[in-house]
């Protein structure tokens, strides 16, 4: 909570500095889930949708991922 600043206003990226901390930290865990999705796919082999398999990662690893 206290990361969003007074009145939430680095999570709207009004704080001035031109951030907007709410927009990185989704677009990363977009990110993430897209590699995790990607190393579950693969390892288990599962057929998923054309439209889903063209957003994710062409490949991924757990060294991807990192520790965590």
């Amino acid at each position: 909570m206290d990361a969003a600043g007074p009145d939430a206003r680095n999570f709207r990226g009004l704080s001035g500095r031109g951030t907007d901390l709410y927009g990185r930290a989704h677009e990363t865990l977009r990110a993430l889930l897209g590699l995790h999705l990607r190393i579950v796919v693969d390892q288990y082999a599962i057929e998923i949708e054309p439209d889903l398999a063209e957003i994710l990662p062409s490949d991924a690893s757990v060294d991807d991922v990192g520790p965590p």
